[in-house]
């Protein structure tokens, strides 16, 4: 077992209904996926809203109840754990929010935030260290001392996540979780987080798990990228090459939903959809997650679930047809002649 985060088969189910009139049923929001994330890497995970991003990261960290499968940190099964043991190794793995003044108590001045994480690990740590610690974690961030008794509020939200990321970092971590975290910021300070996040990955050696919708994003910070589909892994693979020639039918209608940055491209030629609204995770369609948007899709995909298999070295790809795809982006079941299906697995 290596060190860093290692997912196995991780599925995170949620209860609904149970009304008067309502029966209770199991909503899926994560089913079966592994994935993993070694020391000084960054992993990116895509896909649309609702595609259980932020609840696979909330269930790392005990956020989102793990239904099945295997949390494992530096050999580690965090699975089984009771909470104080769980929380002695809470330190090690953080999170940076998506909105970060919904993440910072209002009512707290910024050495107190920083402070708090402090105080709940290592609550006997003199008082000496615990302010050179918070001091250091504030340089580190690219923020002042002299701001340390404002309140959020007095914060834009650039420095707001700033704090944010210090309140993280002051615990020493090995794994960082960015949970859509500079989608609420405008696009200049975006890129300056974004090359904070950099240095303290190269200053800390710490592995990221980074979440985003924004392709763009993904391709500059992270070294490979999982794409999600409605709780599913669709893609897998280093991220320029992944992000250059998709082999998946969704990861391709994701890059093709991306506007060009040349207005007159943008005019000229719309981007392919997806076609139809994502499903409903209540009642998510048989066979392939994806087989009711995809222009791909034949008769096995309304069936069987298709299998993540490696097509290409350090590639994996969860499609029936991905060689076909692969070998003509414009091919058609009945069209040609086929060039393998996947093994298959019989949905229940």
């Amino acid at each position: 077992m290596s060190e860093g985060l290692e997912v196995r088969a991780l599925s995170v189910r949620y209860p609904v209904g149970g009304g008067v009139f309502a029966q209770r049923r199991d909503v899926a929001a994560v089913t079966d996926v592994s994935l993993q994330v070694v020391p000084g890497e960054t992993v990116g995970i895509v896909g649309e809203s609702g595609c259980g991003k932020s609840s696979l990261a909330r269930a790392l960290v005990r956020l989102a109840p793990v239904s099945a499968g295997r949390v494992c940190w530096d050999g580690q099964d965090l699975t089984d754990l009771d909470e104080d043991a769980f929380r002695k190794m809470r330190p090690d793995i953080q999170m940076v929010f998506q909105d970060p003044f919904a993440s910072l108590n209002p009512r707290m001045r910024m050495a107190d935030l920083i402070a708090e994480p402090l105080k709940t690990h290592h609550p006997n740590m003199p008082g000496s260290e615990r302010r050179k610690r918070i001091a250091q974690a504030v340089d580190q961030v690219g923020l002042s001392m002299e701001m340390a008794g404002r309140f959020p509020h007095e914060f834009s939200g650039g420095q707001a996540q700033r704090i944010g990321i210090a309140r993280a970092i002051v615990l020493r971590p090995k794994l960082l979780i960015c949970d859509e975290a500079v989608s609420a910021l405008d696009v200049s300070v975006q890129a300056l987080i974004l090359a904070l996040l950099k240095r303290l990955q190269s200053e800390l050696g710490l592995a990221i798990l980074f979440i985003s919708h924004d392709l763009a994003v993904v391709r500059h910070m992270c070294d490979r990228v999982v794409v999600l589909y409605l709780g599913r892994v669709m893609e897998e693979g280093p991220a320029g090459a992944l992000l250059a020639d998709p082999l998946h039918p969704y990861t391709r209608a994701l890059r093709a939903s991306v506007l060009s940055r040349d207005p007159g491209v943008s005019r000229g030629r719309r981007p392919p959809a997806i076609g139809d609204d994502l499903p409903s995770p209540l009642a998510p369609p048989p066979g392939c997650l994806f087989q009711t948007r995809c222009p791909h899709a034949a008769p096995l995909c309304a069936t069987d679930v298709p299998v993540q298999r490696e097509i290409v070295p350090g590639r994996s790809v969860a499609c029936h047809y991905a060689e076909n795809i692969a070998a003509d982006p414009g091919w058609r079941p009945g069209n040609q002649t086929e060039v393998g299906t996947s093994c298959r697995m019989r949905s229940a």
